[in-house]
């Protein structure tokens, strides 16, 4: 086994090298965008953070659009993570359907988020980001999709729970946003709870009115 000269440690492969240094520069991705946002973000500036050259950063990432597309991969499995973590703690919580919508709220209010939030913004006038958002931000969304029928499997039986879902995803999503420039709006405080509520009569287990009429027996 190959050491690294007076350390002892065993010495990393040539894939492992690689896999490193992509990490560290989808992570000072990530780190540069919260800061400074995706239209002040630079590749220098993604290269001096992560600790490598430029020359290192396009033999993994030919465009800017690429390397910000992979981050953004990146963050929504960071984002997914967290989900995990909320169905983790919510188990044999009695309130479970309110303390998730916290959790969750939290989680759309904070920084990684936000980010995504930016970047769909910015694709709008950016074809090529655009181009390459589209199809993570689909796998994202079926990903968030599963798990929700994961974590409500009896309202998971309900007609269109995937679209009541959708709507609530969405709601939780444009309510944060909102909230940025009002976060001490009282008014903020109460579109939160009008959202909750929204979620409590669209997948209440206590029988939920379809978008087609059905309605799920008690």
């Amino acid at each position: 086994m190959a050491t690294e000269p007076g350390t002892g440690k065993r010495r990393r492969t040539q894939a492992e090298r690689r896999e490193s240094t992509h990490r560290k520069l989808l992570d000072a991705t990530i780190e540069e965008l919260v800061e400074v946002g995706y239209a002040r973000l630079t590749t220098p500036a993604v290269c001096q953070r992560a600790g490598v050259s430029q020359g290192a950063l396009f033999k993994h990432f030919s465009t800017k659009a690429e390397l910000v597309a992979s981050a953004a991969e990146h963050l929504l499995e960071l984002l997914v993570e967290d989900f995990h973590r909320v169905v983790r703690e919510v188990e044999g919580d009695e309130n479970r359907l309110e303390t998730t919508f916290d959790l969750l709220w939290d989680i759309v209010s904070g920084s990684r988020n936000q980010v995504m939030c930016e970047l769909y913004v910015s694709a709008r006038a950016d074809a090529e980001l655009g181009e390459s958002l589209r199809p993570i931000v689909a796998s994202h969304l079926e990903e968030l999709q599963r798990q929700a029928r994961e974590l409500f499997s009896d309202a998971a039986k309900l007609p269109n729970f995937d679209e009541h879902a959708r709507v609530v995803i969405d709601a939780m999503q444009g309510g944060s946003m909102w909230m940025l420039p009002t976060r001490d709006d009282p008014a903020g405080d109460r579109a939160r709870a009008y959202i909750k509520g929204l979620t409590r009569v669209l997948i209440d287990s206590g029988g939920l009115q379809g978008m087609d009429g059905s309605r799920r027996e008690k």
